[in-house]
């Protein structure tokens, strides 16, 4: 059964043309035509609701005629589109004016088959074009078939073929021509130098070098052509390329002249030629777009290999400066251990010695004969040692009591001063007694220097043990750790931080973990820092608060919160805070010990620990996640 050849349009065209294809055409197609598309659609069941069904019976060719007072052709195809018939259709657009729009949805998609001015309808070349256009309707038909297209460039013959024929008909003309052969590595062409003969290449290969300082590039070998130096004497210029032998070559060699004198004498020599210079620059070209695709491959790979460069250049940085943060912990470790082992024992022998002292003095003064006067002094002494530091508001109220024991506000402040908070010696000192006023204060003075001193050294000896914790960072694992001493060693180091700022801690019942106590120390302390520097660079000025909670959460975990009041983290550095280097203040060290809150939380990941950040206007919270045991 033949196809359907469909003719649309306005005025008389349609019907014109539908009678020329059934005079010339009607052996390879049946005709149709429809005044306008909409009825072509419902004919063939294209519009929904339509009374017949959507018919399958191939349509060959759509010939649709536009102008300037119809819809462009987009618009008339597009309803056909979705149809089965219209599934393989040669489409072919007629305008009646020399200018045609409104076909860009027919070329985008590859629809657009063949255009054609109603003006100036060449009818032979016409009906010609048609019969080929239901030829290609066809060869599409079947399926897994390519479309033969004819060509006059087209020929039923090898590249050696068309040498042997374009040879022969040379020799036709010059009579036999030598052959000459040539080893690998001779050059036929040379880049710049102006080319006056051709070589034909009967056998062998022959590679186009593109020379540059980085070393030769071969530009085409398998697509270089049988005939060297035909591009450039076509226009008599220089070449662009060495012309380079890869193999044994056997060939002709012809000057420009030969070449024309034998073009004039056998002009299907043309022909032949620009045959194989189509095919040449046909393998050429499609050389050169796979070198394009592999550049642009190489290129994307190039910049991932770029990145990927880039991030490793990145971690190693980050690697540096955490050896070298950790470089300068030992560092400090060692320091710390050498004061630590300097300070402990003449600090021990101090304490030792707060302790004794006062026992001694007290022993000395019950050695008074006068046992009256040793008693009150011993009373004065204890009052001293004893006493413990009151506030202002009680300091004044001691003065106040004491005023109306001895009835002498001048006599109150020193006895306070001197450190005598009990009310019956003040009395008994008033009144007539074998110590003197001067004497009881004195030996007063003496009880609160034996307490400055021992609560000195106390506090010097809590100290050396804190700095201990940081001696060996990076020591074997610990067992056993108190995690609120772990902190406590941490707040007993920063008094010059935390001055000023109230220190709340909310401590619950937690078993001991397993790490390594001075890098816990580190975290701690830099947490902390961060909170008290924080607090301090507060606009507002508001009364500091840092609160440590501690908790556990789940069995095996426990929890460290450190809370702070401060204006919190802006937006535009939070991203950043774990950065190895970020500082907020240039030329200062930051977070404590200037270690970073980047490898503080690399310490806490050592410890298979988390580490996060909650931060706002009303202030920060860190909060540290800890195993008790490493291996969990």
């Amino acid at each position: 059964m033949l196809p359907l050849a469909v003719m649309v349009g306005e005025g008389e065209y349609p019907a014109s043309l539908a009678r020329l294809f059934r005079e010339n055409l009607g052996d390879q197609c049946q005709t149709v035509a429809y005044p306008n598309t909409g009825e072509a659609a419902a004919a063939f069941g294209c519009v929904a609701g339509a009374d017949t069904a959507c018919s399958t019976e191939p349509v060959a060719l759509l010939v649709v005629v536009v102008g300037d007072d119809t819809l462009p052709a987009d618009e008339l195809i597009r309803p056909l589109s979705g149809c089965e018939a219209f599934r393989e259709t040669r489409i072919v657009v007629l305008s009646t004016s020399l200018s045609i729009k409104g076909v860009d949805w027919l070329v985008d998609t590859g629809n657009l088959d063949w255009v054609g001015f109603t003006e100036d309808l060449r009818i032979e070349a016409f009906l010609h074009s048609m019969r080929a256009q239901i030829k290609l309707f066809h060869e599409h038909q079947k399926i897994g078939a390519t479309p033969e297209v004819s060509s006059l460039f087209d020929q039923p013959f090898t590249d050696s073929e068309i040498i042997q024929k374009i040879l022969r008909r040379i020799e036709l003309s010059l009579g036999a021509q030598p052959r000459i052969t040539l080893p690998a590595g001779v050059r036929l062409t040379t880049k710049g130098a102006w080319v006056e003969e051709v070589t034909i290449i009967l056998e062998g290969s022959v590679a186009l070098i593109h020379e540059s300082p980085g070393g030769d590039i071969v530009m085409h070998e398998e697509s270089t052509g049988r005939i060297i130096g035909l591009l450039a004497v076509s226009e008599g210029r220089q070449a662009l390329l060495n012309a380079v032998t890869t193999s044994p070559v056997t060939g002709v060699r012809l000057t420009v002249e030969q070449l024309n004198s034998s073009i004039e004498g056998h002009p299907d020599i043309v022909l032949l030629v620009a045959t194989l210079f189509i095919r040449s620059l046909d393998r050429r070209l499609r050389r050169a777009e796979e070198l394009h695709i592999e550049n642009a491959e190489l290129s994307e790979q190039v910049e991932t290999e770029r990145s990927q460069l880039a991030t490793a250049l990145t971690n190693l940085e980050e690697a540096r400066t955490e050896l070298s943060a950790q470089e300068r912990l030992v560092s400090l470790g060692t320091l710390a251990a050498g004061i630590a082992h300097e300070l402990n024992n003449p600090m021990a022998a101090i304490q030792r010695i707060s302790e004794h002292l006062g026992d001694d003095v007290l022993g000395l003064v019950e050695t008074a004969p006068n046992k009256k006067w040793s008693d009150l002094a011993g009373r004065a002494l204890r009052s001293g040692v004893e006493a413990p530091s009151l506030s202002t508001r009680a300091e004044r109220q001691l003065r106040r009591d004491l005023t109306k024991v001895t009835g002498d506000p001048a006599v109150a402040q020193q006895l306070a001063l001197a450190g005598i908070r009990d009310l019956d010696l003040a009395k008994r000192l008033t009144s007539r007694s074998n110590l003197s006023l001067d004497g009881a204060r004195q030996a007063a003075s003496i009880g609160t220097g034996l307490r400055n001193l021992r609560s000195a050294s106390t506090r010097i000896t809590q100290l050396v043990s804190s700095l201990r914790s940081y001696a060996r960072p990076d020591g074997d694992t610990v067992t056993g750790i108190d995690l609120h001493e772990s902190i406590d060693d941490a707040v007993r180091l920063l008094p010059h931080k935390l001055d000023g700022i109230q220190l709340i801690r909310k401590y619950s019942d937690l078993p001991p973990l397993e790490g390594h106590p001075g890098q816990l120390a580190q975290v701690w302390t830099n947490i902390l820092t961060n909170a008290a520097e924080a607090i301090v660079e507060a606009a507002d000025q508001k009364p500091g608060v840092i609160t440590i909670r501690t908790s556990e959460p789940t069995p095996g975990w426990l929890r460290v919160e450190i809370t702070d009041n401060g204006p919190g983290i802006p937006d535009s550095i939070l991203p950043r805070i774990f950065e190895p280097r970020f500082t907020t203040k240039s030329g200062q060290v930051r977070y404590g010990m200037g270690i970073g809150l980047g490898v503080t939380r690399t310490i806490v990941g050592r410890h298979h620990g988390t580490m996060r950040i909650h931060t706002g206007a009303d202030g920060t919270t860190v909060v540290v996640d800890l195993p008790t045991k490493e291996e969990q």
